[in-house]
């Protein structure tokens, strides 16, 4: 996969929801816990160590299995039956990435990278969406984006070596999340 012309190491780092999530803890963003989980006694341990609902994900932005690129589909688990069903059907073919799920309204944060940092900031927030787990449908509505969400993103993009900005956030009690 060629990012732009990007780096080995950059074009890894978008293509690993991991470790866009570690970049984001180390930028300051506020990440709910997170685990990268490749068996089923893995993933049952997190969710024991953790209180319902989770959401499970793909580790990575384009998942391979046996050689081929493989389409796998998330999972929110309100309970353990909810859990053994998402595992009968994940069937351990890719590392996913489990953490706790948060209710809130999502917000995104955007901006063109530049040699001098990143201009051009925008933000939203979603005003309905058709599918809270992911994207499809949504109407948004504008927001500015505050300078420490800024100043977190500048962070971002220098701790994973990205290019512009693009990430999905959940606002809970006035705190911003991010959920890459």
């Amino acid at each position: 996969m060629e990012v732009g012309g990007a780096a080995r190491a950059v074009r890894r780092s978008c293509a690993s929801q991991g470790l866009q999530v570690e970049a984001a803890r180390e930028a300051g963003f506020n990440i709910p816990r997170t685990e990268l989980v490749r068996t089923a006694k893995d993933l049952i341990a997190f969710a024991k160590a953790e209180s319902y609902p989770i959401i499970l994900k793909p580790a990575e932005c384009v998942p391979i299995y046996q050689g081929r690129a493989y389409s796998c589909r998330k999972w929110v688990c309100g309970n353990r039956a909810e859990l053994d069903r998402a595992i009968d059907q994940w069937q351990e073919h890719v590392p996913l990435l489990a953490q706790n799920f948060i209710t809130g309204i999502g917000q995104g944060l955007f901006g063109l990278g530049a040699p001098e940092g990143v201009r051009a900031w925008s933000g939203h927030h979603r005003v309905r969406m058709m599918n809270p787990q992911g994207s499809g449908s949504s109407a948004c509505a504008a927001q500015s984006v505050a300078d420490d969400i800024k100043s977190q993103g500048q962070q971002f993009i220098r701790n994973s070596g990205a290019g512009p900005v693009h990430d999905r956030a959940a606002s809970r009690r006035g705190r911003t999340r991010l959920v890459c």
